[in-house]
Formats: C-alpha cells, sequence, structure tokens
C-alpha cells in the first residue's frame, strides 16, 4: 500500500509540474500577445499562479464562476505585485509599469489587469477541469499498475 500511495504522489507531483509549465508558457504567450515582448520571470511568475489555481479550482470543482474568476483575479494580482515588487522595485529590471494607470498601487499592479485576470480565469476554470480529468486518468493508470505487480 506504501509503494502504492509514493507513486500516486509522484504522480501528482509530476503532474503539478507539467501544469506549472503549462501555465508558464501559457502566461509568456498571452503577454506576446498583449505587449509584444515577455521576460523570464514571467514564466515562473505564471507557472506559479496557474499551478496554485489550477489546484484550487480542482479541489472545488463545483465553485460558482464569478467567485472563480474573483479568486483569480485577486490571486494573480497578488503575485503579480509580489514580482513585481521583487524584479521591478528591487531589483530594477523594469518589466512592467503600470505608473500611467488609474488607481496603481506603485505602478505594479491596477484594477485594469486585475479584470483581466479575472476574465481570463473563465477558459481557465475549464481548462483546469480537463486537466484535472488529466491527472486522474494518470493517477487510475498508477493504480492499474501497481494491481497488475500485486496480482502476479
Amino acid at each position: 500500500m506504501y509503494d502504492l500511495k509514493k507513486r500516486m504522489r509522484l504522480a501528482t507531483l509530476w503532474f503539478a509540474v507539467k501544469v506549472f509549465a503549462f501555465g508558464g508558457a501559457y502566461y509568456c504567450v498571452l503577454e506576446l500577445l498583449w505587449r509584444g515582448r515577455t521576460h523570464w520571470t514571467m514564466l515562473l511568475m505564471g507557472g506559479t499562479a496557474v499551478t496554485i489555481l489550477y489546484f484550487i479550482f480542482c479541489d472545488r470543482l463545483h465553485m460558482p464562476m464569478l467567485l472563480k474568476c474573483f479568486v483569480c483575479a485577486a490571486l494573480v494580482t497578488a503575485a503579480e505585485f509580489i514580482c513585481g515588487c521583487i524584479v521591478n522595485l528591487w531589483l530594477g529590471w523594469d518589466v512592467w509599469d503600470y505608473s500611467d494607470r488609474r488607481f496603481n498601487l506603485l505602478g505594479q499592479i491596477c484594477p485594469l489587469f486585475s479584470l483581466f485576470w479575472g476574465l481570463l480565469s473563465i477558459p481557465g476554470a475549464y481548462i483546469s477541469r480537463i486537466l484535472h480529468k488529466l491527472h486522474d486518468i494518470t493517477v487510475m493508470k498508477e493504480i492499474g499498475k501497481y494491481e497488475k505487480r500485486a496480482d502476479t
């Protein structure tokens, strides 16, 4: 039984790495389409944000969509603020600057982009559901492998 639990944890960890890579790439593509450029730190931030949202959305599959949009907007905005304070204000890399946007906070976040993150969570919630089903298939394969070995 321990071997099965270990294999399932490893399968979940490996799947989380894939979600992180997908999220980072997705975020960078969005930046390239929106601004025409991106930065390697956006791969890390996007991967982290999407992985966190994936596990939240999968834990709460039946959460109302409006609440998912709000949670996504809040978490990505918080991640963007933390990342912005580090890469833009502390390290001075000037990856982005929202100083020209109304109601910005230190030029790192603004309500307009929080709204965009909330709207982007709509396809993100559906993608999370698909990824969750793929994760379940992966775990079921691991259980099947374990059962075959146990039978022999």
